[in-house]
Formats: C-alpha cells, sequence, structure tokens
C-alpha cells in the first residue's frame, strides 16, 4: 500500500472517532441543565447510530450474562452421599466455583450441539457421585440461557426448552458430562464431550478439604428428597418434596438484618442529592420536571413519556405512558434487554447506595417481543422474601425500551448477633400439617432459608420458606 493511501486511511479513522467522541459530549444530557438536548435527540440515528456500533462491543454485557446465571445454591456432591456440602455466594470459595462452572458450562455449550432427553434414574445416579449442582431460582428458556454462556443458538435447543438445574459430572480434565433439568415437566437432558477443559474434579476436592479443616461447612446436607423418598406419596400422605430440595442435618446459622429505604427516611425526611441521583438515572432533569406530592406521601414526577413514583416505604415505579415507548436501554431482543435491565439496575443501585445484590428469580417473554424479569436482594448469600411486592425488583422492556420499573428501595446492614433457624424436620413436619386437608396431592417446589421482608422498616429475621406448586 503506498504511503498516501495509508495516510488518507489513516485520516478518515481519526475524522470518524473524533466525531464519534464528539457526539459523546453533545448528547451528555448533564451538559443541558435546562433538561432540553437537541442532540440526545439523534443519538440512535444517522451517523450517530453508525459510528456508535463501530466502537461499541457487541459483549460488553459480559459480567450482566454471567451474573445471570450465578446459581442460587451450589452443592458439592463428593461421591459420598453422607458428605454433601451446600454453597451459597457468601462462601469464600463460592465465586472461584461459579468460575469454574461457568468456563467449563460455556466450553461444552460451544462444542456439544445435540442433548439427549435421559431417564430420572442417570439424573439421580449423577448426584451420587463425584459432581456439581446448580441450583437456579428461575426457570430459564433454553435459549436465552445458552446466550447468557455466551453461545448462540444450536441444536441443543431442539430438545431442551427450560434449564432449571444443571449437574456437573467430571470423568477427568477434559471429558465430562452434563445434565440438565427442566423442572416445568421433569424431563432430563444430558450432553457429553471428551474434549472440555476444566477443573471441576479438583474444585470439589478443594471445597472437600476445606470443610474438613474448618470442623465442617455450616450448611452440610445429608440426603436430597428423591434419597428418602420424600418425591413419592405413601397411603394417605398427600404432600410430597420436588426431588430437588435438599435435606439438611442441622439448623442454619444466620445474622439478622436491618433494612432501611435510601431515599425516604421514617421521618419522612428525603435524601434530595441521592433522588436526583436516581431521577438521573432514569433520565429525568429533577429542575425542570413536572412534580407532587399525593396525600399518602408519595412523590410523583411526571414526563412526556412517563410517570415515576415513590411511595414513603420505598417502592419505586416507573411506567412509560400509554402510546410510548419508554426509555431506551439497548438493542431489541430478549438477550440484549435482559443483560441492560441488569446493567441498569446495578448502576441505579449503586448511585442510590440500595443493596447491590440480586439475583434474578424469573425470565419470562410474551412471544409478541416484550420481556420480563424479577430479581430478589440476596443478604449473606441467602434471598429476601417480599412478603408484600413479591420481588425486590420487577421490569418490563420491548423494543429495546423499557417500559416498566418497579423497585422496593432498600439497603440492609447485617447485625452482629447469630441466631438459628429452626431444626429442618420441624419446619418440614409444619408445611405437611399445613395441607393435611387437600384433597389432592400437594407438590412442595421448593423449601429454602431466606429472610422476610414485609415492606416496613426495620429488622428482619431467616425463616424456612414453603413455595408450592400451582
Amino acid at each position: 500500500m503506498k504511503k498516501e493511501q495509508f495516510k488518507s486511511i489513516l485520516l478518515s479513522v481519526l475524522v470518524v472517532l473524533n466525531v464519534f467522541l464528539a457526539s459523546q459530549i453533545l448528547i451528555d444530557k448533564k451538559l443541558w441543565p435546562s433538561g432540553y438536548n437537541f442532540f440526545s435527540h439523534t443519538e440512535n440515528s444517522g451517523i450517530f447510530s453508525i459510528v456508535s456500533k463501530l466502537f461499541k462491543n457487541s459483549e460488553s454485557n459480559m459480567i450482566s450474562r454471567a451474573r445471570m446465571t450465578m446459581p442460587e445454591r451450589i452443592i458439592i456432591n463428593t461421591g459420598d452421599q453422607t458428605t454433601r456440602i451446600s454453597l451459597n455466594s457468601s462462601h469464600g470459595l463460592y465465586n472461584q466455583l461459579n468460575e469454574n462452572t461457568y468456563s467449563a458450562l460455556a466450553d461444552m455449550f460451544s462444542k456439544v450441539k445435540n442433548a439427549v432427553q435421559v431417564e430420572p434414574g442417570e439424573w439421580y445416579a449423577a448426584l451420587t457421585g463425584k459432581s456439581v449442582y446448580l441450583s437456579y431460582e428461575a426457570d430459564f428458556d433454553a435459549k436465552l440461557y445458552l446466550r447468557f454462556m455466551g453461545t448462540a443458538e444450536s441444536e441443543v435447543l431442539s430438545a431442551v426448552q427450560e434449564i432449571s438445574d444443571v449437574v456437573l459430572l467430571p470423568l477427568s480434565q477434559k471429558v465430562m458430562i452434563v445434565y440438565m433439568r427442566n423442572r416445568s415437566d421433569d424431563t432430563y437432558y444430558k450432553i457429553s464431550s471428551s474434549d472440555c477443559e476444566n477443573e471441576i474434579e479438583a474444585v470439589i476436592d478443594l471445597v472437600r478439604q476445606n470443610a474438613e479443616q474448618s470442623g465442617g461447612d455450616t450448611s452440610p446436607v445429608i440426603n436430597y428428597s428423591f434419597d428418602l423418598f420424600f418425591d413419592k406419596a405413601f397411603g394417605n400422605q398427600r404432600v410430597i418434596l420436588d426431588p430437588m430440595i435438599p435435606i439438611y442435618s442441622t439448623p442454619q446459622s444466620y445474622r439478622p438484618i436491618t433494612s432501611e429505604n435510601p431515599i425516604i427516611k421514617t421521618d419522612g425526611t428525603v435524601n434530595q442529592y441521592l433522588l436526583d441521583k436516581l431521577l438521573h438515572a432514569f433520565g429525568i432533569n429533577s429542575s425542570t420536571v413536572r412534580r407532587y406530592t399525593e396525600a399518602s406521601g408519595t412523590l410523583v414526577f411526571v414526563e412526556n413519556n412517563a410517570t415515576l413514583k415513590i411511595s414513603p416505604d420505598g417502592f419505586l415505579d416507573y411506567s412509560a405512558r400509554e402510546g410510548t415507548n419508554g426509555m431506551k436501554i439497548s438493542d431489541s431482543g430478549a438477550y440484549s434487554e435482559v443483560c441492560a435491565v441488569a446493567d441498569f439496575m446495578d448502576g441505579l443501585n449503586a448511585a442510590i447506595t440500595a443493596q447491590k445484590e440480586l439475583s434474578v428469580s424469573s425470565v419470562d417473554s410474551d412471544g409478541k417481543g416484550t420481556v420480563s424479569v424479577a430479581f430478589d436482594y440476596t443478604v449473606q448469600g441467602l434471598p429476601v422474601n417480599m412478603t408484600k411486592q413479591g420481588q425486590a425488583v420487577y421490569a418490563q422492556a420491548s423494543g429495546g425500551c423499557l417500559q416498566k420499573y418497579t423497585q422496593l428501595l432498600r439497603s440492609y446492614s447485617v447485625k452482629n448477633e447469630v441466631m438459628q433457624t429452626p431444626e429442618y424436620i420441624t419446619a418440614l413436619d409444619l408445611a405437611i400439617a399445613g395441607h393435611m386437608d387437600e384433597d389432592k396431592t400437594v407438590v412442595i417446589k421448593r423449601m429454602s432459608v431466606g429472610y422476610t421482608d414485609d415492606g416496613s422498616i426495620g429488622d428482619k429475621y431467616a425463616e424456612w420458606h414453603i413455595d408450592v406448586k400451582d
């Protein structure tokens, strides 16, 4: 290539880069205190859109997609049925184990194209061997799950519709079998590879050694429900357990927590600085927006395209007005929108010092272009169950735009005292007794320890939470 041609190409690239950088400065709403910015209306069109695509990494949401598949609980099956170890995100080895399983799964899904349906017995057998069980709160659409794993759609999807639980069974550093469970219809599938680099077996040994050296893990599991046939009905027994509910051998220790609304204090005082940060996150200029306060004390902010409300107890409700698209957050598509919602939520919570630890509890699509996603707060690795709102965060997006966003704004602090939950068997007996009068078989689909938040401000305690299948 001639020197003159190279100079011309280099000059062209520098000009395009200069235009892009200038556009970022011009469309920054913080430079327009009046609330009106002509350039902001062009940031998704014309040259600005084209240049943005040139300089934005299509995989910039890697952190979001990885956190979307963080298990609520990881259980290490050591091969000895009396030695199973349960870890949540508060455990010191959780992140290392999660990273290893994520890498191994991503590698498997990128290489294996076909899943085979298997009998439940094969799934159960894997859990009695040296394996890792990943338990998710959400039931993932298989297509979306693979995207979160960084893998494009493949023929695996033709067999598996939903992924609720996963078991990794390493046979060597290169040979591994992955089992998947669809909880909605209780079907099981597997994929296998003899070319999957992994360190799963080594991490299993590490976790076991750590538990032995520390005198035992705080959450030892002696059995799964299926081990004790609690998933079967006998005689007049009308209450059965999901086969994958773990049976704990000892009460669970925890520390109580205290909740706080970061925006509106209990005496009605508003933290204006954090409120401005919150409004800015939604693209609302606090100095120009139309605002008023309802008789209940709820703050209301009205714009042309949306209404945002914050109640005294911290319930935030952002709703796009009928006939409008809402706030642009991403490209169209469920994967991009879910990742963008997670990014938006993280940014908002960081800005207003709200609770940063959340886990995905559901991801749904109506098949018409609208995706909804919900998150729960977690503290010390335990979920916070919202008895009033149902979930900590709920969002709807369509066409790359945020149309609905609700959140119970909370920050949690951990108290110094240590308490224990009731014995597992006591909680199970109470759950069974509560459904003894049912005229049909009742399936307990989830039984786990979590904090309870009724929407009030103050101390919160952990207890056994029972979810019954509809």
